[in-house]
């Protein structure tokens, strides 16, 4: 312990004594479950609170925006609202008063929806994903609450189950009349949805076939509404409430970017989207393109040839029982003939996968194959099997 020299202290002994001691700003350490997003939130919590505002907390953990500088220099009527949303994030603007105390802490009461609270385990370990991804922060309550000039809003945290993928996160933002008082930036023109399908229809009905086969592509960005930030400022206005878990204290998510949920993300995220279609489209009618900067990653595709069709000779002599003929048998590969070519590795005592099936004594259920047209016999054939719905 540092002691304060004696007001008595004059000269050489008070010049020599240590000077008092400054206290440094008192950092409260939340209760947090020793667990990956436990560790995550103990840290963020620690930044939060040696920054000198919110701004700058956030700035610091979500880093530079997605959306490119070569926006200034793109030939659409999107690129200002682009630029603005590049440089300071898509504004969330409600119209109705701050909450009351008494109104915050009825709200915080409720919780997350039930579907949130099913799934606690898998929000703990996909929140500390998307703090790792820099998409979201999570903190306690308490700390948020004592923020000053801010106005923080919640919202409950659901969960979607989908088939035959992980679950997806939603925010409720209707609940507590989030997304009713949201004010549009955009308006729902800019939402190009529907026809998709007729289109593609068309184009494929109508394409020439001298010009070759017809492949179609996919693209899609991962995490998209996750990609454009959200203003520092207002993105406490969007927060969620995580499910309660015991021995933590109330922990409150607050996004970084677009939720999935909010009313305004959609028309935000089409507005970034469908400029990217528009300059693509623009760029089929013109005579010269400029060479796309990733061009020379990309050329290395232009040699891709479609796998040729078919199946690989058999030896001269056929091994199988039937009327398989040599030219159309399949010859199995064997431990020699395995190498780093061959698709799919098979042990040598699986069967080959094209061989066609020996002759067995016993004919056995009837074959549940596709009906025979009316131009082919249907001799040979075994009756359809009768599938009650």
């Amino acid at each position: 312990m540092k002691v304060r020299p004696h007001s008595d202290m004059t000269g050489k002994r008070a010049a020599e004594s240590p000077p008092p001691s400054v206290p440094s700003k008192r950092i409260v350490v939340p209760a947090l479950l020793q667990d990956r997003l436990g560790t995550l939130v103990r840290l963020l919590s620690q930044k939060l609170a040696c920054s000198l505002s919110w701004k700058e907390f956030v700035n610091d953990v979500r880093g530079k925006s997605y959306l490119s500088t070569s926006i200034d220099d793109i030939p659409h009527t999107a690129r200002t609202y682009l630029q603005r949303l590049r440089d300071h994030g898509v504004r969330v603007q409600l119209d109705d008063p701050p909450w009351t105390p008494e109104q915050f802490s009825l709200n915080a009461a409720r919780g997350a929806h039930p579907s949130a609270v099913v799934h606690r385990p898998f929000l703990r370990g996909e929140f500390a994903d998307f703090i790792a991804a820099g998409f979201w922060v999570v903190l306690p309550l308490s700390q948020l609450r004592a923020l000053p000039h801010t106005d923080l809003r919640l919202s409950p945290m659901a969960v979607k189950d989908e088939f035959n993928r992980r679950p997806r996160v939603i925010i409720d933002h209707t609940w507590f009349g989030v997304n009713g008082h949201s004010i549009a930036e955009l308006p729902k023109e800019v939402m190009q949805f529907g026809g998709t399908l007729p289109r593609l229809l068309w184009l494929l009905r109508h394409a020439n076939p001298a010009k070759g086969r017809i492949y179609l592509s996919k693209f899609d960005i991962d995490n998209g509404f996750y990609r454009l930030f959200l203003d520092a400022d207002d993105a406490l206005k969007l927060a969620a409430l995580l499910p309660r878990y015991d021995g933590e204290e109330q922990l409150l998510a607050v996004p970084l970017s677009l939720t999935m949920g909010w009313a305004n993300s959609p028309p935000t995220f089409c507005a970034a989207t469908e400029t990217a279609a528009d300059l693509a489209n623009a760029n089929l009618y013109r005579q010269t393109v400029p060479p796309h900067r990733l061009e020379p990653l990309a050329s290395v595709h232009n040699a891709w040839a479609p796998p040729p069709t078919g199946r690989p000779l058999s030896p001269p002599e056929s091994t199988y029982p039937g009327d398989v003929s040599p030219d159309h048998a399949t010859s199995c590969p064997t431990d020699a003939s395995f190498d780093s070519t061959t698709p799919g590795p098979l042990p040598p005592s699986a069967p080959c996968p094209d061989a066609p099936a020996p002759v067995r004594a016993s004919s056995g259920p009837p074959s549940p194959g596709r009906p025979p047209s009316p131009s082919e016999p249907a001799t040979g054939r075994g009756p359809l099997p009768t599938v009650n719905h």
